[in-house]
């Protein structure tokens, strides 16, 4: 509030449909007001708590687009319309969330002595072959290519294969 006559037009049409979800989200916990928010609130909101439960359980190797459904209380079917307007279906977010945590932990010093094969059980894939050959399309390196410290050819560059 103190900061708002400082507020240039852009900061304040970024903010507008960020405090109006924020206020909706609060309301809808009231009896009756459901009804009452803006369908486009409604989906930006019920997305906003699919990523959560999707980022909550990643780890879950059995993790599906059905039981993302059920836990929302969705049809499998409504599920994927929703995710029609964004750049992944469900279980291509799943697949690229699960890989940046893996990458993540493949990046991490710390977990160098970490076997490859667990970071990817870790991180909810079940084939370790699969998971390297998929980390390998999509990062452009192998799972030990991106490990710190992994040697590099003469070109100074991991090797895509």
């Amino acid at each position: 509030m103190d900061q708002g006559p400082t507020l240039t037009e852009r900061d304040r049409r970024a903010l507008g449909p960020a405090t109006l979800d924020l206020a909706t989200a609060f309301l809808v916990c009231r009896p009756g007001l459901l009804d009452r928010v803006q369908p486009e609130s409604r989906t930006r909101m019920l997305l906003a708590r699919i990523d959560h439960f999707i980022d909550a359980n990643l780890t879950d190797r059995t993790l599906s687009p059905s039981d993302v459904a059920a836990h929302h209380h969705l049809s499998v079917r409504t599920l994927h319309t929703l995710f029609r307007q964004r750049e992944r279906t469900v279980s291509a977010t799943i697949r690229h969330r699960r890989l940046e945590g893996a990458r993540a932990a493949l990046s991490n010093p710390r977990l160098r002595t970490l076997p490859i094969r667990a970071v990817a059980a870790q991180w909810g894939f079940t084939d370790a072959t699969l998971f390297s050959r998929t980390f390998r399309v999509t990062q452009g390196t192998t799972p030990q290519g991106h490990r710190p410290g992994a040697a590099l050819p003469a070109d100074g560059r991991p090797s895509a294969s």
